[in-house]
């Protein structure tokens, strides 16, 4: 985001401190944004695009991927925050409440069809997850297996046969 929005100031033929002075921040912070050395918030880079004096159609283009890096990031530091295991137990209680699952998946194996070996291969991938927190997860993410056995459940997977071929190396 920091990048694009540097390259729409040099296009407009701003300076920074001009920039900065008319989104009413520092020069050092819209420095530190368009560097990557901060994450801008949503206001963040509306001030700078209307600063900068872009279109509303490419503001609100910027404002939407603004919107999805903060929802993405909040979600990354959530999940941190509470642990891996603790997502797969949300997961489960999703899965709980779902009498069909459809579902696609272009990468991997998914959870709900992961034997213990696959899950703790991927979970040993960089950035590999501590011992005792890669057990924790694999053994939740193994525990939401009880809802393929449950009467009154549908289960739809499409799996890219590159998935299934694909073979985990452990990370070091």
């Amino acid at each position: 985001m920091g990048k694009a929005l540097r390259a729409l100031r040099d296009a407009s033929g701003l300076t920074g401190d001009s920039v900065a002075r008319r989104a009413s921040m520092s020069a050092g912070k819209l420095s530190k944004i368009e560097t990557g050395k901060v994450r801008p918030t949503v206001q963040d880079v509306d001030l700078v695009l209307t600063a900068i004096g872009v279109s509303q159609a490419v503001k609100a283009e910027f404002l939407a991927a603004a919107r999805a890096e903060a929802t993405e990031a909040t979600a990354w530091r959530l999940l941190r925050r509470m642990g891996p295991w603790k997502h797969q137990k949300t997961i489960r209680a999703i899965e709980a409440g779902t009498a069909t699952l459809s579902l696609f998946q272009g990468q991997l194996v998914p959870g709900l069809l992961q034997t213990p070996e696959y899950a703790s291969a991927i979970f040993s991938l960089p950035p590999a997850l501590p011992e005792e927190t890669r057990a924790k997860t694999v053994a939740a993410r193994l525990e939401r297996q009880a809802v393929l056995y449950e009467p009154g459940r549908c289960f739809r997977f499409l799996i890219c046969e590159h998935v299934l071929r694909w073979r985990i190396r452990r990370g070091g």
